[in-house]
């Protein structure tokens, strides 16, 4: 092979090279800036989620109070309400669902009376034992989608123990 075609095949695979990597960096900030927006767009939907009480991220029946093994080991200095008045809350709620109509303003009331979510876990367990029936999934069930909003935010904002 000649010289000059050497030369003019290096500069021409050089050139090429240099096209082929270019455009492989470009594309590469392409995607990880589109990552980073689809991601940011999903980190905005769960917050809305969040902050709206839905879907699995808020909603109390996916909190720890209705697990029931959450009553079994509560940290050091937690302070349990008194059986009776678990059982009296439980009580005041299935009171409150009638055959047509619901209490939804008896049961925020109960709700508001209960100071933590280990205590309403210990209602929910009576409510269960009186009702066989899940508390967290009652309330999502029977209550309109702006009751269950209200009663959601109650619950969420109690300290857990």
């Amino acid at each position: 092979m000649d010289k000059a075609k050497l030369i003019a095949s290096y500069k021409k695979n050089k050139t090429t090279s240099i096209i082929v990597g270019s455009s492989v960096f470009v594309l590469s900030i392409i995607y990880l800036v589109a990552n980073k927006y689809r991601a940011q767009k999903i980190t905005e939907k769960i917050l809305k989620k969040v902050d709206a009480g839905e879907g699995e991220f808020g909603d109390i029946t996916d909190m720890a109070w209705t697990n029931p093994k959450y009553l079994d080991n509560p940290p050091k200095g937690t302070i349990m309400i008194y059986p009776s008045i678990a059982l009296k809350h439980a009580k005041d709620i299935v009171a409150a669902w009638g055959w047509i109509n619901d209490s939804e303003k008896q049961i925020k009331a109960v709700l508001k009376k209960i100071k933590t979510q280990y205590h309403l876990a210990q209602v929910a367990k009576n409510y269960q034992v009186l009702t066989k029936e899940n508390l967290a999934d009652d309330l999502k069930e029977r209550l309109g989608e702006d009751e269950f909003n209200e009663v959601n935010n109650i619950i969420i904002k109690m300290p857990k123990y």
